[in-house]
């Protein structure tokens, strides 16, 4: 059953028959809810090393033939070489 023809049903309730539903509605909401297991963390990246600024700059111009990391590194010996 769609939310819309629950609707079109409830419509057909009389107030005290609709404030039941609600009610029961409402009461399903307390139930705990399930949590999903927390996966495995991935294994560390070099990703994770880099500055927050450039793990977001990775992957924003996309390359198939070049090493990320080997572009970092190069970048720094260049600059505090």
């Amino acid at each position: 059953m769609t939310v819309q023809e629950i609707l079109v049903a409830a419509s057909q309730l009389s107030q005290e028959e609709r404030l039941q539903v609600a009610i029961c509605l409402l009461e399903s909401l307390r139930e705990p809810y399930p949590v999903p297991q927390e996966l495995s963390k991935p294994e560390p990246s070099w990703k994770d090393e880099l500055h927050p600024f450039v793990q977001s700059l990775v992957g924003a111009i996309p390359s198939e033939d070049r090493d990320f990391q080997a572009s970092y590194i190069d970048y720094l010996e260049k600059k505090y070489g």
